[in-house]
């Protein structure tokens, strides 16, 4: 196990993944869960991506690096011809970490909360809010932005309305 290879790894296995059920005769729709290394520590960005970004930390190569994965996938379901069909979540937990040298990339323009302010593990609105995207062609407009407040815990019932599956009572 080598954490700097984890992000590349499980792109190549995600892209496998997905050709395999793209190749399915079933064509049985399925879940892929790609839990990332990115963004808590280690701070592994593999080599490709290791000081790619001199001027931020090794944090924004590893936030580059989990951005390609992503690509990765995205490419991987077009390629499959998926990509009408597929509906692709991005989100992430709590704010950045503090400990990423962030007064150096702030001072080259870089503000990972935006105009929000704290980080991870404080009471500011920069500590709890995170990305969250959606992306499902034909049913979500590109572009689409929505003011109303999100958790990880509207995933489950949110697919399982979009599906028309009921969930039980006490779920």
């Amino acid at each position: 196990f080598e954490a700097s290879d984890c992000l590349a790894d499980w792109a190549s296995e995600s892209r496998d993944y997905v050709k395999r059920r793209a190749a399915d005769k079933k064509k049985k729709p399925f879940f892929l869960y790609l839990p990332l290394t990115s963004p808590h520590t280690p701070i592994t960005p593999g080599p490709k991506f290791k000081g790619k970004y001199p001027q931020y930390s090794w944090y924004a190569d590893f936030m580059a690096e989990t951005d390609w994965v992503v690509g990765q996938v995205l490419e991987q379901i077009e390629e499959s011809g998926l990509d009408d069909n597929t509906m692709v979540i991005f989100t992430s937990d709590n704010g950045f970490a503090p400990y990423v040298k962030i007064p150096k990339m702030i001072d080259a323009g870089y503000r990972p909360s935006g105009s929000f302010r704290g980080a991870k593990a404080t009471i500011y609105e920069g500590g709890h809010r995170v990305p969250f995207l959606v992306r499902w062609p034909g049913q979500i407009a590109a572009g689409t932005e929505s003011s109303q407040p999100v958790c990880s815990v509207d995933v489950l019932p949110t697919i399982a309305a979009a599906v028309g599956v009921s969930l039980p009572e006490d779920q």
